[in-house]
């Protein structure tokens, strides 16, 4: 199944009754986990995780790290003339 068709059954469900299910100790298995699963995720985004917010910075900062080190990327347009290249 693709990232898209999981997103499009995704949002069908009642994360309100969803959520009520999920606790901190849910929480914090997902964040100590490899790789996440669709389950992993709605516990993250429950409100059980908002005593985990630290952790799950945390977490993000090395996810993102590991992927792409401390690189840092800028995009800066230069413009030296004021018309378009399109001659717009």
């Amino acid at each position: 199944m693709s990232f898209y068709e999981t997103v499009l059954r995704l949002e069908q469900l009642p994360y309100e009754t969803l959520w009520k299910q999920y606790g901190t100790e849910d929480v914090k298995r997902a964040l100590c986990k490899e790789r996440l699963d669709e389950h992993d995720l709605q516990a993250l985004l429950s409100p059980a995780a908002a005593s985990c917010l630290e952790e799950m910075a945390q977490r993000a900062q090395q996810l993102t790290r590991s992927h792409f080190g401390y690189v840092m990327q800028l995009f800066t347009p230069m413009y030296l003339a004021d018309f378009c290249v399109n001659h717009c």
